[in-house]
């Protein structure tokens, strides 16, 4: 699905020997490569992912692509996912809830929460079985049309209310 274009697009921010292919789709991105998507081929990322905003009621479907982790999704469609260490899992405040049975049970088989993970987790807020941090979880195609849910609040240790701009 990517013509040459969105391919030199992806390659100017991630290294083509970081990524494994087959078929034509990116299986995965060695960590801690993480993909952001240019604006201009957002409607062509090939799968959907619907938060549940809990401090708002909101629900918003959204684009997501091979490679993003949920916390590279949630910051390129301003989903109010805070992510105060950038994604270097030394914080909860990307702590969300995969609403998703099936998802969660195939996460917990090809992505398992690492030691470090499971540390921040606990000083979570709102930690719940089927709760993880986005910015361990890199989207594959199983995860297309998962519900995740983001809790009320976020135990940011650092500034509170601190929300990192993407570079």
């Amino acid at each position: 699905f990517f013509s040459s274009l969105r391919m030199r697009s992806l390659c100017r921010v991630v290294p083509p020997r970081a990524l494994r292919w087959q078929q034509g789709l990116l299986l995965q991105a060695r960590p801690p490569v993480s993909v952001r998507w240019h604006s201009e081929h957002v409607e062509h990322l090939p799968w959907k992912i619907t938060w549940h905003i809990a401090r708002t009621g909101e629900v918003k479907e959204v684009p997501a692509g091979p490679g993003q982790s949920l916390l590279d999704v949630a910051r390129q469609q301003d989903i109010p996912l805070e992510g105060a260490c950038e994604g270097s899992c030394t914080c909860s405040t990307c702590h969300v809830q995969v609403q998703s049975e099936d998802v969660f049970d195939q996460l917990d088989e090809d992505q398992p929460a690492t030691d470090e993970e499971d540390d921040m987790l606990d000083q979570a807020f709102d930690l719940q079985p089927n709760s993880r941090l986005g910015c361990q979880l890199q989207m594959k195609p199983y995860m297309d049309g998962m519900h995740v849910r983001i809790p009320e609040a976020t135990r940011n240790m650092a500034v509170d209310g601190y929300v990192p701009t993407p570079h």
